[in-house]
């Protein structure tokens, strides 16, 4: 059973960062699945990077909500207001907005960490494998 330690070593966070990479990859990706809504530039801001666009969004209950671009996206704002773009609306929580789906540069690194952790816990398990076949002779 001594043997059994080091691929469990391998094995056990290998898992471990795979299921955490696949929740992640899931939470910033799961704004693909939302409803696009018709919103519309009613605003500007400042902020260090420039003029950044304020969005409002119809609510499903009524009323509508505000919100603004990411930080470090890739939504350009400057449109001239009035302006109709799309918002990608909760359909849980209406209040949870974005203006652009994810792109893979926003979660490659975690998706890395989960790739690496399917390397270690597959690795961990063939090495087990044979080790259990060397002991069983």
């Amino acid at each position: 059973m001594d043997a059994f330690i080091g691929p469990g070593l391998v094995v056990i966070p290998g898992f471990l960062a795979l299921v955490w990479s696949a929740l992640a990859v899931r939470r910033a990706t799961v704004a693909r699945s939302w409803t696009p809504v018709a919103g519309r530039v009613v605003a500007h801001e400042r902020d260090t990077l420039g003029v950044v666009d304020v969005v409002e969004y119809p609510l499903p209950e009524g009323g509508t909500r505000t919100t603004r671009p990411e930080p470090h996206g890739h939504y350009e704002s400057g449109r001239r207001i009035g302006t109709q773009v799309t918002v990608w609306r909760d359909p849980v929580d209406a209040l949870n907005a974005v203006l652009e789906l994810p792109r893979l540069d926003q979660f490659a690194g975690v998706l890395l960490v989960g790739i690496l952790g399917m390397f270690f816990f597959v690795g961990g398990l063939v090495w087990a494998g044979l080790i259990l076949a060397l002991v069983s002779r």
